[in-house]
């Protein structure tokens, strides 16, 4: 007999393993993905060796879990699985659109240059560009720092 906690770990195994594949997909094209990428890696490689050890790809399941589990009553169901895709599509959207709207926002490559170049040599040097305004300017808004929740809050067009 099919059982609803069969269902659900039926369920949980079959996100599991397509978390997996496309985890190991992104991350067998880490530099294709570059900041992406890097990001997933570190968010998984909790003790930044470099290596994503099977306990750490198992604590990032259980994260994962805990977040798809909205009621948090241990057991995922469908309509929980349903809502945190849909969730995760909408972010995503919302931060494409911010990242797009800063992008058109952007100066042209000359305009670039010609804000950056303090002697007006038509270059830019190292010590140029780390003297322009950066986009950590855009974000810090005490100028002391930013956390995690103020860089996904920037991305999900919370400025």
């Amino acid at each position: 007999m099919i059982t609803a906690e069969r269902i659900s770990i039926a369920l949980l195994a079959a996100a599991a393993a397509l978390t997996l594949t496309l985890l190991g997909v992104a991350l067998a094209h880490a530099d294709d993905l570059g900041f992406m990428g890097e990001a997933i890696f570190d968010r998984i490689d909790t003790n930044h060796d470099g290596v994503i050890s099977a306990d750490e790809a198992e604590a990032a399941r259980g994260r994962m879990f805990d977040k798809i589990d909205a009621d948090h009553d241990g057991v995922v169901t469908a309509a929980e699985f349903e809502a945190a895709k849909d969730n995760a599509e909408k972010r995503r959207a919302r931060r494409i659109s911010t990242l797009a709207g800063l992008r058109a926002q952007m100066p042209s490559p000359s305009e670039r240059v010609a804000e950056l170049d303090q002697n007006h040599d038509g270059k830019v040097t190292r010590d140029e560009f780390l003297a322009g305004r950066s986009w950590f300017d855009l974000i810090a808004k005490s100028g002391g720092g930013i956390s995690k929740e103020e860089f996904a809050n920037f991305l999900d067009g919370a400025r």
